[in-house]
């Protein structure tokens, strides 16, 4: 299904104490404002929101205090008022039945404050948690979720294909072209679905493993070659008349007025072994008869 953002509402986060925006009707938004004031905190919240986490900060995080062993005094996704829990809620619509539904990722004030949830890294971010709500007004915050519940209804790779789709950054992409070739493949290939392909050209792989190695067996792989051989012996045969000229002219041998088969133009019309067989019997048999035509001839009179 096919849902987009209708409402959004975000209480303390980062320079939000608390801001709603209500986005409904609309397919395209434009954020504009000087720098400082929130642009970027808007999607980072849609991606805390959506993936449980923030790339950015967590690569940026990563190469400014990776080296450092101190923790930071304060959450550094939380509102510098300290002033209640942290949320971002969401009214999804369907833009075919026009459903709607409302969930939110929430961390509780208690969480926020201990110093061991400060640094900002993959482990600190389970404080988020995902929950249901019955309006963008709920702050009962019980309904709980799990982050692999959200593709029951998201696209089945959203979580991967987040931060390719979603590329905002401050200065570059530095998804897209700071990172290794290997690392840029990877991420693009769950955008086009690329594993599904993979699994099933290894699957054909296999099969043709399968068959290889269970049904052409050396006896069968002997015989194959050897028929290659006889075709390739026959085709190096030229094929002329008695006179020497190439092109061969056909001509009936029979008057009947319904051709026989051994008669025609090509009268091997079948690629069945059996059929060939036959054939072959049959014109032998015609041979004989023509190399003694004479006393089949005498035997007609004499019966006459």
């Amino acid at each position: 299904m096919k849902w987009k953002i209708s409402k959004l509402s975000i209480n303390n986060f980062k320079v939000f104490k608390a801001l709603t925006l209500s986005i409904e009707g609309s397919n395209i938004v434009t954020l504009d404002g000087p720098n400082g004031f929130g642009k970027t905190s808007i999607f980072d919240a849609l991606e805390l929101l959506f993936t449980g986490r923030i790339r950015r900060v967590l690569d940026t995080y990563d190469k400014v205090e990776g080296s450092k062993t101190s923790k930071p005094k304060d959450h550094l996704l939380w509102n510098k008022h300290h002033a209640g829990d942290l949320s971002i809620k969401v009214e999804l619509e369907n833009i075919e039945s026009n459903e709607k539904i409302y969930f939110c990722r929430f961390a509780k004030s208690s969480d926020l404050k201990n110093k061991d949830n400060c640094k900002p890294n993959l482990e600190s971010f389970k404080i988020f948690k995902l929950c249901w709500l019955r309006s963008l007004d709920d702050d009962e915050f019980t309904d709980i979720f799990q982050d692999k519940d959200l593709e029951t209804f998201l696209d089945v790779n959203h979580m991967e294909n987040y931060g390719v789709l979603n590329y905002l950054e401050q200065g570059s992409n530095h998804f897209l072209y700071e990172n290794n070739t290997k690392t840029r493949k990877e991420k693009l290939s769950h955008l086009f679905n690329v594993d599904y392909t993979k699994t099933n050209i290894s699957n054909i792989t296999g099969m043709i493993s399968l068959i290889n190695s269970s049904y052409l067996k050396k006896e069968k792989r002997d015989f194959i070659a050897s028929l290659s051989e006889e075709i390739k012996a026959l085709k190096s045969k030229n094929v002329t008349s008695e006179d020497g000229n190439d092109n061969l002219v056909y001509n009936r041998i029979s008057d009947l007025k319904s051709i026989p088969l051994w008669d025609s133009k090509l009268p091997v019309v079948s690629d069945n072994t059996k059929d060939f067989n036959e054939m072959i019997i049959l014109i032998k048999k015609l041979i004989v008869m023509s190399e003694n035509k004479d006393e089949i001839k005498k035997g007609k009179v004499t019966k006459k």
